[in-house]
């Protein structure tokens, strides 16, 4: 990957959601405790308050080349790292099951899975009601997976099964 064309906003919101990660990384090199230490203020439920080129500057005291410099080479030495055997450590796991129910909705957070469910793949769900006030029978329509944070955040998303236009 070409990383000078990554734009600083980019890179921002990069270095501050694995801001957890980095730090344990590379919290004593250097070359990037400075900057890792002012982006820690940044962290946390200030997720929206991202810090703007200019007020990283004058805190770090330091030129727009030379930040993005430091930011770049953050960025390609965590990409360096994470390419390793276990090199990206996951933390926690969260499973959230996304279960439609025609105008219902419903989000259920689930402890453990023995296995992910595919899309297609039929899920009862006993303690839900649909509109005809039976148990509904769900399908899977779609499972989403991402990484942030040192969290792995699964979200199988499902519809009940007489939603579907094709009931099997």
């Amino acid at each position: 990957m070409n990383l000078s064309n990554i734009k600083y906003r980019n890179l921002i919101v990069i270095l501050i959601y694995e801001h957890h990660t980095l730090a344990r990384l590379f919290g004593e090199n250097e070359n990037y405790s400075t900057l890792l230490h002012e982006l820690a203020r940044y962290t946390g439920d200030k997720y929206m308050d991202l810090p703007n080129q200019k007020e990283l500057l004058k805190s770090l005291n330091i030129s727009r080349s030379k930040l993005m410099k430091i930011m770049h080479k953050l960025y390609d030495d965590f990409l360096e790292k994470i390419k390793a055997n276990k090199g990206y450590k996951i933390r926690e796991t969260q499973i959230w099951y996304r279960l439609s129910s025609f105008e219902d909705y419903w989000t259920i957070g689930v402890h453990k899975l023995e296995r992910i469910p595919r899309i297609g793949e039929h899920i009862e769900v006993p303690f839900l009601r649909n509109y005809i006030k039976c148990i509904p029978t769900f399908v899977v329509t779609d499972v989403h997976h991402q990484l942030e944070s040192g969290i792995h955040r699964i979200d199988i998303h499902m519809r009940d099964r007489l939603q579907n236009k094709d009931i099997s």
